[in-house]
C-alpha cells in the first residue's frame, strides 16, 4: 500500500503542474482523437514525472493524477477519454496490490461528472487532488478549445460529417444534351410517355426518338404527350433532325429562333399549343421544309416575309392565331406551295396578286379575318383552286363567275353574290322553327346554320319523309353563350322552349339529350368551320325532327323504345352527309371518309356489339359503322321507308320488335346480311339527292 508521504508536497506538486498546464494553454482532446474503451497502459510503462516546473510541449495536454487505493466501480460512457495514473518521486506506485481507501480520506464523486468504468482511473481524494483528465495520445483539437479543469470532464465532441456536394452534370454530346434540355424544360417527369428519357439507353430507344445508322436524331414525335413549359434554345442542336412533331401539348412561350438552325428539317408541327409571340424570321432558313404547322396557338405580329425563302414549302398552316398585318407577297416565292391556310387571324388588306404565281396552289383559306378590298383585285388564277374560303371578311363587290367552279368553298356562306346573280337572301326556315341568335354570332355563322336546317328540310321532302311540324326552337350562340344558358336552365329546358343548342358554331361535335327535350353541342376553342356547322345542325336537328317528333316521344323519355346506339347515331350521321353533300365535299368523298373510319381496328367488331358501348372508342365506331348499316338498310328497303320505324310504331312497342314488324326482317338476319356487305368492302349504294339552296 502506498500513501501520500507529505500532504504539503503533494499539494505543491499539483499546484506546479496546474500552473504548467495554464501556462501552456494546451488544447483539450476530443472524442474524435481517442478511441472508445481504450485499455489503460500499465504503470510500469509510464515514466515518472518529477515535481518540477519544467513546461511540457504545448501540443500535449497533461494533468497529474494521484491514484487512490481502491478503484470505484462506475460505468464509463462510450468515447469518454481515459486518464493515465502518474506516480510521484517519493511514492512509487505498486503494481501488485492496490491499497484500501483510508477512513480519513473519502473518495470524491462529483455529481456533474460522468463516472469512469470499473477498470478505469482510480478516484482521487477530494481534499487535495482534482479529478483525472485524459492524456491525449493522438492529434489535438483546434487551439481555441478550452483546457479541462479539475472538476469537469468534457462531453465528447461529435465528429462533423462533410456536406455532400452535388454531382456535376456529365458533359453530354450535343444531341443528347438538347433532348435532356427539352425533357427538363417541358416537365418530362409528367409526360404521358417518357420511356428511357434521361437515361444512358441509346437515343433511338427513347420514346418518340428515331435515329439513323450513325446514331443521329432524325425524327422526334412527342405529339399529345403532355409536354408543358417552354421549348429550349438547345433544340437547335439537333442538326440532323428531319421531322419535329410536338403538336397537341401545353407548350408556352416563344418559338425559339434556334429552330432556324435545323436546316435538314422537312416537317415542323407545333400546332395546338399555347405558343405566343412573333413567328421567328429565322424559320426562313429552313429551305428543305415542306410542311409548316403553327395553327391554333396564340402567335401574334406580322407574318415574316422571310418565310418566302422556304423553296420546298408545300403546305403552310398559320390559322387560328392572332396574326396581324397584310399577307406578305413574298410568300408567292414558294413555288412548291399547294396549300396556304391563314384563316382565324386578324389579317388586313386584300389577297395579293402575287399568289397567282405558285403553279400548284389549290387550297387557300383567308376566312375569319379583317381583310378588305374589292374582289376585282383578286388574283386571276383563283379559279384553279380546289378549296377557297373567304367568309367573315369585309370584301366588297361580287364574286367572279369563274370562281363558281370551285366546289369546296365557303362563298355560299358569305354575303357576296356571284356577279350577275341577284343579292343573296337569308335561307327560309319552316314556320315551326324558331331561331334564337346570340349577340356574338356572325352573319356567316347564322347563314351556315340556317342552310343546314333548310337542306335537312328539303331532303326530307325530297325522299317523302313526313314532317310532324311540332315546334322546334334552335338557340345559336358561341361557346360562352351556350354555357350561360345551360347554367341558367340548370341542365333542364321546358318542353318546346329550346330543342337545339348550337354552341358549336366555333367548334365541332355534338351531344344529344332528348329526354330533356334539347340537343346541345359544344367543344370550345376551335375556329369557325361553317361546313361543320351545317353538318352538325343537320345531325342534331334530325334527332329532334324525326327520331323524336315522328315517333311522338315526349320529354319524359322513350319508354321501352331502347333503340341501339348504332341506329340513332348512324341514321343522324348518314343524314348529315347526304343533305350537305351538294356543297363543299361531294358525297362519294364524304362516304370514303366514313368507310375509312369504320375500317380501323377498334371498329372491327360485330354490329350487334354496338347496340350499346362501354368505351369511348366504340362510341365513335357506332357513328361510322352505324351510318353504313343504315345506308345498307335504306338501299334494301328504300330510303323513304327508313322513318317508318317511327311513324308505324305501335303504342308501347320497343325498337327491336318494331324493326322486325316494320321491315319484315329479323334483326339477326339483318346483322348477317350487313356482315357480308362489310366483308365485301362496303360497295357503293345509290342515294336520293337534293340540290341545296344557293
Amino acid at each position: 500500500m502506498h500513501t501520500i508521504a507529505t500532504l504539503t508536497t503533494a499539494t505543491a506538486l499539483v499546484a506546479t503542474l496546474v500552473a504548467v498546464a495554464c501556462t501552456t494553454s494546451a488544447p483539450e482532446p476530443t472524442a474524435a482523437t481517442i478511441p472508445a474503451q481504450t485499455a489503460l497502459p500499465t504503470i510500469a510503462t509510464i515514466a515518472t514525472v518529477p515535481p518540477t516546473s519544467t513546461p511540457y510541449p504545448t501540443e500535449t495536454p497533461f494533468v497529474i493524477t494521484i491514484p487512490d487505493a481502491t478503484p470505484t466501480a462506475v460505468p464509463t460512457p462510450s468515447q469518454t477519454p481515459t486518464a493515465t495514473a502518474v506516480p510521484s518521486d517519493s511514492n512509487p506506485i505498486d503494481t501488485a496490490t492496490p491499497a484500501p481507501t483510508p477512513n480519513t480520506a473519502p473518495t470524491l464523486t462529483p455529481a456533474a461528472v460522468p463516472t469512469p468504468s470499473p477498470n478505469a482511473t482510480p478516484t482521487v481524494p477530494p481534499t487535495q487532488v482534482p479529478a483525472p483528465t485524459a492524456i491525449a495520445t493522438q492529434t489535438p483539437p483546434p487551439a481555441s478549445t478550452p483546457a479541462s479543469t479539475a472538476t469537469q470532464i468534457p462531453s465528447p465532441t461529435p465528429t462533423s460529417t462533410p456536406t455532400p456536394t452535388a454531382t456535376p452534370e456529365p458533359n453530354y454530346p450535343p444531341e443528347q444534351a438538347a433532348l435532356i434540355a427539352l425533357y427538363d424544360g417541358t416537365d418530362g417527369a409528367n409526360w404521358t410517355n417518357n420511356t428511357n428519357w434521361r437515361t444512358d439507353a441509346p437515343l433511338g430507344t427513347w420514346h418518340g426518338v428515331t435515329t439513323d445508322a450513325d446514331g443521329s436524331v432524325t425524327h422526334l414525335d412527342l405529339t399529345y404527350n403532355n409536354l408543358s413549359g417552354q421549348l429550349p434554345a438547345a433544340i437547335g442542336q439537333l442538326s440532323e433532325l428531319q421531322q419535329l412533331w410536338l403538336s397537341t401539348n401545353q407548350l408556352t412561350g416563344n418559338i425559339p429562333s434556334e429552330i432556324g438552325n435545323l436546316t435538314q428539317l422537312k416537317m415542323l408541327d407545333l400546332s395546338s399549343n399555347q405558343l405566343s409571340g412573333a413567328i421567328p424570321s429565322q424559320l426562313g432558313n429552313l429551305t428543305n421544309l415542306s410542311e409548316l404547322l403553327l395553327s391554333y396557338n396564340e402567335l401574334s405580329g406580322d407574318i415574316p416575309p422571310e418565310l418566302g425563302n422556304m423553296a420546298q414549302m408545300g403546305s403552310m398552316s398559320l390559322e387560328g392565331n392572332q396574326l396581324t398585318g397584310n399577307i406578305p407577297p413574298q410568300l408567292a416565292m414558294m413555288q412548291s406551295l399547294y396549300g396556304l391556310y391563314l384563316g382565324g387571324n386578324m389579317l388586313e388588306g386584300n389577297i395579293p396578286q402575287e399568289l397567282s404565281t405558285p403553279p400548284d396552289l389549290v387550297y387557300l383559306d383567308v376566312s375569319n379575318n379583317r381583310m378588305s378590298g374589292d374582289t376585282s383585285d383578286w388574283p386571276t388564277s383563283l379559279s384553279k383552286l380546289d378549296q377557297f374560303r373567304i367568309s367573315d371578311n369585309n370584301f366588297t363587290g361580287c364574286i367572279p363567275v369563274n370562281l363558281r367552279a370551285i366546289r369546296n368553298n365557303d362563298i355560299i356562306y358569305s354575303k357576296l353574290s356571284y356577279c350577275g346573280d341577284p343579292p343573296k337572301q337569308q335561307p327560309v326556315s319552316p314556320d315551326f322553327i324558331t331561331w334564337m341568335i346570340g349577340d356574338e354570332v356572325t352573319a356567316s355563322e347564322e347563314r351556315a346554320a340556317r342552310l343546314g336546317l333548310q337542306w335537312l328540310y328539303d331532303y326530307a321532302i325530297s325522299v317523302g319523309w313526313p314532317i310532324a311540324g311540332d315546334p322546334i326552337t334552335i338557340y345559336l350562340d358561341d361557346d360562352l353563350g351556350l354555357a350561360q344558358i345551360l347554367a341558367e336552365s340548370d341542365g333542364t329546358v321546358e318542353p318546346g322552349e329550346i330543342d337545339v343548342h348550337l354552341g358549336f358554331v366555333r367548334s365541332t361535335g355534338g351531344f344529344a339529350d332528348n329526354d330533356n327535350n334539347y340537343t346541345r353541342a359544344s367543344n370550345p376553342g376551335e375556329p369557325v368551320q361553317h361546313d361543320k356547322t351545317v353538318t352538325t345542325i343537320a345531325h342534331e336537328t334530325s334527332h329532334i325532327m324525326f327520331q323524336r317528333d315522328l315517333a311522338g316521344f315526349n320529354t319524359t323519355g322513350h319508354g321501352d323504345w331502347s333503340a341501339p346506339l348504332w341506329w340513332t347515331e348512324g341514321m343522324a350521321k348518314l343524314i348529315e352527309n347526304i343533305v350537305t353533300s351538294n356543297h363543299g365535299t361531294a358525297l362519294p368523298e364524304r362516304r370514303r371518309y366514313i368507310v375509312e373510319a369504320a375500317d380501323v381496328e377498334r371498329c372491327n367488331v360485330p354490329l350487334s356489339d354496338l347496340e350499346s358501348t362501354q368505351t369511348y372508342e366504340q362510341f365513335l365506331c357506332a357513328y361510322d359503322v352505324g351510318a353504313l348499316a343504315v345506308e345498307f338498310l335504306g338501299s334494301t328497303i328504300g330510303f323513304q321507308n327508313l322513318v317508318n320505324i317511327y311513324t308505324e310504331r305501335p303504342e308501347g312497342w320497343g325498337w327491336h320488335q318494331t324493326f322486325e314488324q316494320t321491315f319484315n326482317l329479323t334483326l339477326q338476319d339483318f346483322y348477317t346480311q350487313f356482315t357480308q356487305h362489310r366483308q365485301a368492302g362496303y360497295p357503293t349504294v345509290p342515294h336520293p339527292r337534293t340540290s341545296p339552296t344557293p
